[in-house]
């Protein structure tokens, strides 16, 4: 399978509760100015945090680009603000912030995963009714 198939199938169920990703044992994020493993109870917080917040969130995918090991996605994740996130109250508002993802392959699975997004997209989002 291609690494852009693997990619966007992985994207495809990775909000999922019972998501099985397609990552080597190990696999490390890199957000954020930390590290956590994927598979650790750590990053299953985030996602559930994510989830409890924005219980219909997905990416919609913008471009894939693949070469040797790495593969780079342009994408923007969209939910509605339905459920309690970073302490902020359900808004019902409908948000997206966009994100840039670089994975590592090792073989057919992800090694390695980048993210980089402005958390300050979410909030400036959120609060925006409320400051004027």
């Amino acid at each position: 399978m291609s690494r852009t198939r693997i990619v966007l199938e992985a994207l495809a169920s990775w909000f999922d509760e019972d998501a099985r990703l397609p990552v080597t044992d190990g696999c490390i994020l890199h957000a954020f100015e930390r590290t956590i493993e994927v598979e650790s109870d750590g990053y299953r917080s985030v996602l559930e945090a994510f989830r409890s917040g924005f219980p219909d969130v997905h990416w919609r995918v913008h471009r894939v680009l693949s070469d040797g090991e790495w593969s780079s996605v342009h994408t923007d994740l969209v939910g509605t603000h339905s459920g309690v996130w970073s302490d902020l109250a359900p808004t019902g508002a409908v948000i997206e912030w966009e994100h840039m993802l670089m994975f590592r392959f090792d073989g057919d699975l992800i090694a390695e995963v980048w993210e980089f997004f402005d958390p300050s997209q979410i909030t400036r989002q959120l609060t925006a009714d409320r400051n004027g």
